[in-house]
């Protein structure tokens, strides 16, 4: 039986910059791509984001991409009072 093909997601870019935001304050939306590398199409699960984060608009979770397709997420930053990350499971 031939290997399982290789998974593989890159988000682009690979990080987002939102500058200095006010605490209490909201930045702009900014817009990242995931884009399925591998060589098997790949459904994602449902994304999640961090503390100070905001989904604005989510193109991913739950879809199925093919080979070389992206979707788009737009993420907003409110500041915490502690650092904060963002995960996609």
């Amino acid at each position: 039986m031939a290997p399982p093909a290789p998974l593989s997601l890159t988000a682009n870019p690979l990080s987002l910059d939102f500058g200095l935001v006010a605490q209490g304050g909201t930045s702009a939306a900014m817009t990242a791509e995931i884009i399925n590398d591998g060589a098997a199409p790949q459904t994602l699960g449902t994304l999640t984001v961090g503390d100070g984060f905001a989904l604005a608009v989510d193109g991913c979770s739950g879809q199925v991409l093919a080979v070389n397709q992206a979707c788009s997420i737009d993420v907003t930053f409110t500041p915490p009072s502690m650092a904060a990350t963002v995960r996609v499971r």
